[in-house]
């Protein structure tokens, strides 16, 4: 059910992307109105995602689509957060494959290369095995959403079995 304050935001939001999309270049509106057109048509057939593109430094579009939560009917966003789970992966393999071909490190490289204090028995994991998923780490430290700092991450990591 749309409450009058869930009307007003979707009335501003649909009023600040209208005025933002009119000062757009000619090329930058028709490549946003492909783009949404294509988007809002998945979002009718079960899509729902949020996208930004930007070309040239200027964003193109920033928009969300479909619903973010069945149960409270809250639609997607540019803000929205998302569990992307394991997503990243490809991503961080794909720095990392980039650095050892400008030469920054091998991927026959050890952990205690990068890390000091390691345990013994994690001296000798190399990036290769962290890469392959073979170096014996746990699935998961803590759940998706728990927030814990990069500091806290790699003691829990190296202090697990």
């Amino acid at each position: 059910m749309m409450t009058k304050t869930n009307f007003c935001i979707i009335l501003s939001l649909i009023i600040v992307n209208s005025f933002s999309q009119a000062q757009k270049k000619p090329q930058q509106a028709s490549l946003y109105s492909k783009i949404d057109t294509y988007l809002t048509a998945g979002s009718k057939n079960g899509f729902s995602g949020a996208i930004s593109v930007v070309k040239d430094g200027e964003i193109i579009i920033n928009k969300g689509y479909g619903i973010a939560n069945k149960d409270t009917q809250i639609l997607n966003n540019p803000n929205t957060i998302f569990d992307i789970g394991s997503n990243a992966k490809q991503f961080t393999a794909t720095a990392i494959l980039k650095l050892a071909e400008l030469g920054k490190l091998n991927l026959t490289d050890s952990l205690s290369k990068f890390f000091i204090n390691l345990p013994k028995e994690k001296q000798n994991i190399t990036i290769h095995q962290l890469l392959s998923h073979s170096a014996g780490f746990i699935d998961a430290i803590g759940n998706d959403f728990d927030k814990i700092s990069q500091k806290q991450f790699v003691e829990k990591l190296f202090a697990s079995k």
